[in-house]
C-alpha cells in the first residue's frame, strides 16, 4: 500500500514501525491520533469548560465510556465525579496540575491506558520560569484507525465542538507519538526523535515545546486550529483562503479558524517521498508568521534535544524543524 492515500487501513508494518513492545507484548510508546487545544487562561477560569469538554468527548465516543480516572492511582470513574475531580484540579493550581480520563481495557496490548483518553493540563505562573501567561492544554487521545472507523466529517465535528466552547490560541489533529502510551526514558524519546524524522506528519508531544508555544504555533497537523489572535495576524479567514490551493479546507470558527489539510491524516513518510504532504506543506508555509520559528532558535533546539539527543543533537533537531520545507532525499 502506498502511503500517498491513507484512506484504508494501515498496513500492518507502518503499525509496528509506530510502537514498541516489550517481551510481554506491552506498548512502551505507541502512535494514534490526538486532538490537542492550548489556552492562555488561568486554570480556575477552564473548569466549568474542561467539565464541558469532557462531556462532548463522552457523547463522541458513544457507546464507549470513559471509566476510570487518574491521579496517583487508578479508581472507577462515573460522570457523577467529574465536578469533584475537577474541583481538586482546580485546588492545585499554585503548582500545577493534570487529570486523565480514560478507557481501560484488560485485553488491550498497552500496559495503563485503553485507546481512548482525555489529558487535562494546567501550569500557573509559578510553576515554570518560562510561563509568563497562565497557560492550560486538553488533549484528546483516539485509536489509529480513528478516522477511518467512524469517518473524517464525525473527527472534524469533535474538533469543531471543542473550539467553540472557548477562545484558544491554537490546536492541531492528526497522527502523533500519542502522551498516554510513551514511557520517559532516554531510549523511548530518542526512538520518538528517530521516528519524527522519518513520519514528517507524526506529532512529538512535549510538556514543555507545548509551552513554550503557547502564544506561536508550535506545528501543523491534518487539521490546523488558528485562533482569533493568530487568524487577525495573518489578515483574517478570508486572507487565509487565499493564500491556500483547495486541497486545503478553511472554515471560520466562533474563536478563530480550521484549517483541513487533505482528506486524511498524512503520515508523510519520507521513506515513501512523502507525497501525502503536498496540503499540510502549504499550511506550514502559511502559518509561519505565527509558528514558533518567531521565537528564539537556541531555545528552541535546547527544549527539543531530549528528543533529538545524540553527538548530532543540533543537526538533527534543525531538519525536524525544517522537514516541511525539505523534499524527501535532501539529507
Amino acid at each position: 500500500m502506498h502511503l500517498a492515500s491513507t484512506s484504508a487501513t494501515l498496513p500492518e508494518k507502518i503499525l509496528r514501525d509506530l510502537r514498541i513492545e516489550d517481551e510481554d507484548g506491552d506498548y512502551y510508546a505507541a502512535t494514534g491520533i490526538t486532538l490537542s487545544f492550548m489556552y492562555a487562561q488561568h486554570m480556575e477560569a477552564m473548569v466549568e469548560v474542561f467539565r464541558q469538554m469532557v462531556e462532548v468527548f463522552s457523547d463522541y465516543m458513544h457507546p464507549l465510556a470513559l471509566d476510570s480516572k487518574c491521579r496517583d492511582e487508578w479508581t472507577d470513574y462515573t460522570p457523577k465525579q467529574l465536578k469533584r475531580l475537577l474541583n481538586r484540579f482546580c485546588s492545585y493550581s499554585k503548582y500545577g496540575e493534570e487529570m486523565v480520563l480514560a478507557k481501560l481495557d484488560a485485553d488491550s496490548p498497552f500496559q495503563y491506558f485503553g485507546e481512548f483518553g482525555v489529558r487535562i493540563m494546567g501550569v500557573s505562573e509559578n510553576d515554570t520560569s518560562f510561563a509568563k501567561t497562565d497557560v492550560c492544554a486538553a488533549y484528546f487521545e483516539m485509536p489509529m484507525h480513528e478516522v477511518q472507523r467512524v469517518g473524517r466529517d464525525k473527527v472534524l465535528q469533535l474538533a469543531r465542538s471543542i473550539a467553540a466552547l472557548a477562545p484558544f490560541q491554537h490546536g492541531m489533529c492528526g497522527y502523533s507519538f500519542k502522551y498516554f502510551h510513551r514511557e520517559g526514558s532516554d531510549k523511548i524519546h530518542r526512538w520518538m526523535g528517530d521516528k519524527g524524522l522519518r513520519y514528517f506528519a507524526v506529532h512529538p508531544f512535549m510538556n514543555k515545546y507545548e509551552y513554550y508555544c503557547r502564544h506561536e504555533l508550535p506545528n501543523v497537523n491534518w487539521i490546523t486550529l488558528l485562533g482569533k489572535e493568530m487568524t487577525d495576524k495573518l489578515g483574517g479567514a478570508a486572507t487565509i483562503r487565499k493564500g491556500l490551493s483547495e486541497a486545503v479546507e478553511v472554515e471560520t470558527l466562533p474563536h478563530g479558524t480550521i484549517l483541513v489539510a487533505g482528506q486524511m491524516p498524512p503520515l508523510g513518510d519520507r521513506n515513501a517521498l512523502a507525497l501525502d504532504l503536498g496540503p499540510l506543506r502549504e499550511v506550514a508555509k502559511l502559518t509561519r508568521p505565527v509558528s514558533m520559528e518567531v521565537l528564539d532558535r537556541e531555545e528552541l533546539v535546547h527544549i527539543l534535544s531530549y528528543i533529538f539527543e545524540g553527538e548530532d543533537v543540533e543537526t538533527r533537531t534543525e531538519r525536524w524543524l525544517n522537514r516541511f520545507d525539505r523534499k524527501p532525499g535532501m539529507d
